[in-house]
């Protein structure tokens, strides 16, 4: 089974399979982006290759779900990159609530 990996705010927790409804993700700049920072411009993303693939679930969640077949790196300007084995993960971004008891995605 896979570990789960965090990466400042994202979090990727091992799953069977991704929602069939799930559709996917096309790279950009020949990066898959997991999760995007606020102001500054940087992301968390994998390189992409044959041994990755992001797909994501605009149902009711609208969850991500990562697939991949080798070893792959996580990567993000502000952070150390983190192996991820092979897997297939939910990519789950940090939460908080604000004054309003509505849920704000973090961002770094």
């Amino acid at each position: 089974m896979s570990k789960i990996v965090r990466q400042g705010d994202i979090l990727l927790v091992p799953v069977s399979e991704a929602p069939a409804t799930a559709a996917p993700v096309e790279a950009e700049n020949g990066r898959l982006i997991l999760a995007r920072g606020e102001v500054t411009g940087h992301h968390h993303s994998i390189a992409m290759s044959e041994r990755v693939a992001l797909f994501r679930e605009d149902g009711s969640g609208g969850g991500l779900f990562l697939f991949a077949s080798g070893p792959v790196s996580l990567e993000h300007q502000e952070h150390t990159a983190l192996a991820v084995e092979p897997g297939a993960y939910e990519v789950r971004q940090q939460i908080q609530w604000s004054d309003a008891d509505e849920p704000i995605a973090v961002r770094d």
